[in-house]
């Protein structure tokens, strides 16, 4: 009727009138209805889409198709066919929320933006593309994949050449015993022919040392880089034997097959021979390791001019001191530049002259400037690492360069990776300066001098004095005044700078301070923060209507979760960290998937404010109160609502749980505590006591007593075998 209606009979210009749609557990399954469809009289496939081949940039996966079947008296019909896996459908509604919300929002947000916006939003996104958080994602899914992909491609590529070598032949399980047993076994025999035991035996010595700095390199190492540590003499043949193994990309970059092969190479597989006679063909000692460390370091003081190691003296090639600078500006980091030092083309690395492109050189800087401080405390060379503490943790100059290019938590990985073979006040005191200024230099890389020479490096709390410190400070001021000066203003010295730069409104609390993070992104009050049981992150909800989720280790703001329509008054987080629950002035209860921020249910009841929730240790049990003067439970998986308990004469400010979840504990505006029966939602008991709104309630950890807090300006301890007040503070 509509192709008559509408296409003058025109059955081409259909779409979607119909689709037929399969949905199958098992690829077999889906394999079968394909090719049963091909054998139904009258009907053509005439398109097909195999996303299984060229999967969406979601990584989506199902067979599309045109179909046109010929209906009773000779007309045809064209409609689709979908094809899809059931727990790809799963994957897929779980991904294509967050997939429309960036498709639908973008446009929106960058419609009228200039062309200089939109480069910051480009800049932006590879930004946070780059950031810790997504190389932590790949380095999980790398670790859980554990070299089984690349296993099966390689039993894929020896299997089709055996297809090659003896055509007609057929998979069986006996022929795949001769294959390798595990990717590990596929390394040890590969390392066995390419440096066999007869091996010349510097040449086999310096593909030892090749693949010790292979494995030892932060990233992937330049060739020039590697050509310059072990010499010309061998880079060439080495190189082109182990290709296999490690081979050169488009950038000339020295790459691993797989993770797994540094595992191997390592003894980090689990699979180290226990005898002499079993002893692997390769096999890099903590020794080799310690050394290729070493040598990666002292080529990274070389390419940005530090001179540092067993036989040397820590001395920076520049000068260091205030006096020798006779132009503030050189402590200006120009990022633009960096690498714009090498003059000729040519640099004097490792007693070898070579000619060395500018684009290399540059990405060499890059990668001396970020990995220097790692090499030098695996390196253990204790010239090396004092150059690094000299030239690289206590250098104001490398830091700010280092803070614009790689961000707060590069500088932490090196003061982390110090620390952990030192014991030094000094790097200490720096370190905490710059987790005090986290949420400035979040905001802005630049801030991080207002807030140093605003106060955070004072050493108020410190008895001892540190010249390291009071150099790195002055860097600071000196740069800051660069800074004023190349913005036009006509500050001759840091006090007029200071008016713009320095907060007047606060007191910047020292390093020393006994508050050792700042966490700042609230746009707002902050109302309630919870712990996760690891003590790896914090949930905290606010008068911004968010919900956020903070790395404690980098006091980065991981996840934020919006979707209450007002403040978000209370926080919880389960026992094993997978789901947060919020409570908001809206009146309803959010639960949130902690890894994604998804919005997984919403608890509607109360007819006013939710002021407080708690969960139970299993997570099956959610509780809450509110300003509607009732204590709820709530099932934590469904969000059906078990019990409303009423019996409170004013607001609900807290409720507690204890370990069984079969007793509710709430504290309300009526100055009064109650104990509820979690299967009944009966009211046990009331403990009076306080005379004031009671603000807080939680128990001990045997469950015997009860903590409570109050407006009345104590804490009251109570028996809960007697229900007795038996000590107030």
């Amino acid at each position: 009727q509509k192709v008559s209606d509408k296409y003058d009979g025109k059955a081409e210009y259909l779409r979607d009138v119909s689709r037929f749609s399969g949905k199958f557990s098992r690829f077999e399954e889906l394999k079968e209805a394909y090719e049963s469809l091909q054998k139904i009289e009258g009907l053509e496939i005439i398109n097909i889409k195999n996303k299984f081949l060229d999967p969406d940039v979601l990584g989506y996966v199902d067979i599309n198709m045109n179909v046109a079947y010929t209906l009773p008296g000779g007309q045809v019909h064209i409609c689709e066919v979908q094809l899809h896996l059931s727990p790809i459908l799963v994957v897929k509604e779980k991904v294509h929320i967050h997939y429309e919300k960036i498709r639908t929002t973008i446009p929106s947000l960058i419609k009228n933006v200039t062309a200089e916006i939109s480069k910051k939003i480009q800049a932006f996104a590879i930004g946070r593309l780059r950031s810790s958080k997504v190389e932590a994602a790949l380095a999980t899914l790398v670790e859980k994949a554990g070299g089984v992909f690349l296993h099966a491609r390689l039993l894929k590529e020896q299997m089709e050449a055996m297809e090659t070598s003896s055509p007609g032949w057929t998979f069986n399980f006996e022929e795949l015993q001769a294959l390798s047993s595990s990717v590990y076994s596929h390394y040890e025999e590969n390392l066995g022919r390419i440096l066999p035991e007869g091996t010349n035996k510097e040449l086999r010595n310096e593909g030892l040392k090749y693949m010790a700095l292979v494995c030892a390199a932060a990233e992937p190492l330049l060739t020039t880089s590697m050509r310059n540590i072990i010499g010309e003499d061998y880079f060439e043949v080495v190189k082109e034997k182990l290709s296999l193994l490690f081979p050169t990309d488009s950038s000339d970059r020295i790459t691993i097959t797989h993770k797994s092969v540094i595992d191997f190479l390592t003894g980090e597989d689990g699979e180290v021979p226990k005898n002499d006679s079993e002893k692997r063909a390769c096999l890099i000692s903590p020794d080799m390791m310690k050394c290729a460390h070493a040598k990666l370091c002292q080529h990274c003081f070389e390419v940005v001019g530090i001179v540092g190691g067993s036989d040397s003296i820590a001395k920076r090639l520049s000068a260091t001191s205030i006096e020798d600078r006779g132009n503030n500006n050189e402590l200006v980091p120009n990022i633009a530049t960096m690498g714009s030092k090498i003059g000729d083309n040519k640099s004097h690395l490792s007693n070898t002259t070579v000619v060395v492109s500018n684009d290399h050189m540059e990405k060499m800087e890059t990668y001396a400037l970020k990995h220097s401080v790692f090499h030098a405390c695996n390196g253990e060379d204790d010239a090396q690492v004092q150059s690094a503490r000299s030239d690289c943790i206590l250098n104001f100059k490398r830091q700010f360069q280092k803070l614009q290019l790689f961000g707060f938590v590069a500088i932490k990985n090196d003061f982390d990776a110090y620390l952990k073979i030192r014991t030094d006040r000094a790097a200490t005191l720096v370190l905490h300066a710059f987790k005090l200024s986290l949420t400035a230099i979040l905001k802005d890389p630049l801030l991080l001098l207002s807030q140093l020479v605003g106060g955070r490096l004072s050493l108020e709390f410190e008895k001892e004095a540190f010249p390291e410190i009071d150099r790195f400070l002055e860097d600071a001021m000196l740069c800051l005044v660069a800074l004023g000066s190349v913005a036009g203003s006509k500050a001759e010295d840091c006090t007029s700078v200071r008016v713009s730069w320095i907060p007047v409104a606060q007191v910047l609390d020292s390093a020393g301070h006994p508050c050792l993070t700042v966490f700042g992104g609230h746009e707002g009050i902050v109302y309630s923060v919870r712990l996760d049981a690891l003590g790896e992150h914090v949930y905290s909800g606010g008068e911004d209507g968010t919900v956020r989720k903070w790395q404690i280790e980098s006091g980065e703001c991981v996840l934020v979760m919006r979707g209450h329509e007002g403040i978000v008054m209370c926080v919880d987080v389960t026992s094993d960290g997978s789901a947060v629950f919020s409570g908001g002035d809206d009146g309803t209860i959010k639960k949130w998937d902690a890894e994604t921020g998804v919005e997984l249910l919403t608890l509607e009841g109360h007819e006013d404010c939710v002021s407080c929730v708690r969960i139970s240790l299993n997570g099956q049990r959610v509780c809450s109160g509110g300003a509607d003067k009732t204590v709820r439970l709530w099932n934590g998986t469904t969000g059906a609502s078990s019990h409303v308990m009423r019996g409170h004469d004013g607001m609900v400010h807290a409720v507690a749980l204890n370990s069984d979840a079969s007793r509710v504990y709430s504290g309300s505006e009526d100055e009064s505590i109650r104990e509820w029966d979690a299967a009944s939602g009966e009211c046990l008991r009331t403990l009076l006591g306080h005379t004031d709104v009671v603000q807080s309630v939680c128990l001990s950890s045997d469950g015997k007593n009860l903590y409570s807090g109050s407006d009345d300006k104590t804490i009251g301890v109570w028996d809960l075998k007697g229900g007795a007040l038996v000590r107030r503070m």
